[in-house]
């Protein structure tokens, strides 16, 4: 993936998925189920983050007040 490309997600997001987890590789934030995958926040160490928002793959963007760049 180019890294132009890559989605602009949270550092401190973390997901699993029944197959494991997904970090790393060279779609480290691919989701293929997002039904089954289950999100929290390394900073607040919780399903909500740090300004009490949801945590998800889509809410964990730019514009939060706790967002830190995960790719730079």
């Amino acid at each position: 993936m180019e890294e132009s490309k890559q989605p602009k997600y949270c550092k401190y997001l973390r997901a699993k998925n029944p197959y494991g987890m997904l970090e790393g590789g060279e779609n480290p934030w691919m989701i293929p189920f997002e039904s089954n995958t289950i999100c929290w926040c390394i900073k607040s160490s919780g399903a909500s983050g740090p300004d009490n928002g949801l945590v998800h793959p889509d809410k964990c963007v730019e514009g939060r007040s706790c967002y830190k760049p995960a790719f730079d």
